[in-house]
């Protein structure tokens, strides 16, 4: 939804090739908003804009390091008008009184989610070419993103609260393998994957020896997480 500002403001969206199609949007000054020069179009040039954008704090530091200060070849979106999306993006930080009031909107099992993506929370893979601008391979490199605080991104998407489980699960994936898999995705799956063999064995293992249980609350305790741990994984990841 189009930010609304004192500037009237047209927004032309194009999703990356294959993905979607073009959406227009408008302020709330619609009539006045149609002209050339308060037009903002951004086009998704490659799908990796996706993945890159939720490792930045704030969305304007991701057009800014996906556009204006890259090289063109490594550019993941264009867009025409730039001067303009200062009238569509926030400017501010989050905040502690904003987590605060996101806090309300969740649950324990969303707010341990929610928790561990904000530690995961690190800086998108290099880029692909070397920088031709001078200065930009520092400002790219820049310093790890401090887990203080969510992203923009995530406090949009908890205040919407649709698919907060579907979210989580892809971002904390993301970061999981850019930390810890050299940014390879399938590895964190094959990782899941040897988890649950894992929790499914020790079930397996646990029937087995239910005869043997001596019913005591510390083994008839350890009986039910072994039925229930491939459960309890499950509420955890979200699905």
């Amino acid at each position: 939804m189009v930010q609304q500002s004192s500037v009237p403001l047209c927004v032309v969206y194009q999703a990356a090739p294959g993905l979607g199609r073009s959406c227009t949007f408008y302020s709330s000054h619609e009539e006045k908003a149609r002209g050339p020069e308060r037009t903002l179009e951004i086009n998704v040039v490659s799908p990796s804009f996706y993945s890159r954008f939720v490792h930045y704090a704030r969305a304007d530091e991701a057009f800014n390091r996906e556009f204006l200060y890259t090289d063109s070849k490594n550019q993941t979106v264009s867009v025409f008008n730039a001067h303009l999306l200062p009238c569509l993006l926030s400017s501010k930080h989050d905040n502690p009184a904003t987590d605060r009031a996101c806090d309300k909107m969740r649950g324990w099992r969303d707010g341990i989610r929610w928790g561990l993506l904000k530690q995961l929370r690190c800086p998108p893979p290099g880029v692909a070419y070397p920088e031709s601008i001078a200065g930009v391979s520092d400002l790219l490199s820049g310093k790890e993103v401090p887990p203080r605080y969510f992203s923009s991104m995530d406090n949009f998407i908890m205040r919407r609260g649709d698919d907060n489980a579907v979210y989580t699960r892809a971002v904390t994936k993301l970061f999981i393998a850019q930390r810890f898999f050299y940014g390879l995705t399938p590895l964190v799956t094959g990782l899941e994957l040897i988890i649950r063999l894992g929790l499914l064995s020790y079930a397996l293992t646990t029937i087995l020896a239910v005869r043997q249980v001596r019913w005591d609350i510390a083994s008839v305790g350890q009986l039910i997480v072994g039925l229930c741990a491939i459960h309890i994984w499950g509420l955890l990841k979200g699905g």
